[in-house]
């Protein structure tokens, strides 16, 4: 929806997501014909495995919680 909003395909949008969240220095790149190589997969990787899940309970717990404090409260 969000790349909608701004008139992109997902590939673009994610693509400016990735460009802002790499640092500079890690720059990935895809080839000529739009693939990606086995090494940028690898570099992919690598910076998947550095991140720290935001949310490491189930997404649909927490909302079911969520909705279960708030219909106490009402």
């Amino acid at each position: 929806m969000a790349a909608a909003a701004k008139d992109l395909s997902v590939s673009s949008y994610v693509t400016r997501l990735l460009d802002r969240a790499v640092p500079a220095g890690a720059a990935l790149r895809r080839k000529a014909d739009g693939t990606v190589s086995a090494e940028t997969l690898r570099r992919f990787a690598a910076l998947r495995a550095e991140q720290h899940a935001p949310f490491p309970e189930d997404s649909a717990e927490l909302i079911q919680q969520s909705r279960t404090e708030r219909e106490g409260r009402l």
